[in-house]
């Protein structure tokens, strides 16, 4: 499912009497969409996915179950590798769980998923890489089995 979510960015100056919409911000931006969700704006993810998703991913019937569990990636805000939101049936988590975290480090890792575009992967064997999360972030170690895996200095 696919949303559009309007809004209008104002920044008000301290030094003048000044309220300008002349430019945005990204944290601002990159926080819309997750503000959208938890507040009911828009819905997290249409059900007929999960619950369609859920068989395919050998689970059976998901109509019960609190998986699949759905995962919003974006770029780091607070130095680490990869932003993350999950989500499960109407709501998110706060945090992340210890098999989310793994699930998106190994989808940064990835050449080609949804989670590399967006991911700072550091150089070296192996690789820390921080999954922030609203609460904080959880650190994931991948040893890879290729040396040169992707890394940026």
């Amino acid at each position: 499912m696919l949303f559009s979510v309007d809004y209008l960015f104002l920044q008000v100056s301290v030094d003048e009497a000044l309220v300008s919409d002349a430019q945005n911000c990204g944290n601002m931006l990159a926080a819309v969409a997750p503000f959208a969700i938890e507040r009911g704006l828009v819905k997290a993810m249409d059900d007929e996915i999960r619950l369609a998703a859920g068989p395919k991913m050998n689970l059976g019937d998901v109509t019960d179950k609190t998986v699949p569990k759905m995962t919003m990636v974006s770029a780091p805000m607070q130095g680490g590798a990869i932003g993350t939101r999950t989500f499960v049936p109407h709501r998110y988590h706060a945090s992340i769980g210890v098999f989310g975290a793994v699930s998106v480090a190994t989808a940064c890792l990835l050449e080609g998923s949804v989670a590399a575009d967006p991911a700072v992967v550091p150089m070296g064997n192996p690789k820390a890489l921080q999954i922030e999360h609203p609460l904080g972030e959880t650190t994931i170690i991948a040893e890879l089995a290729d040396d040169d895996a992707r890394g940026i200095g």
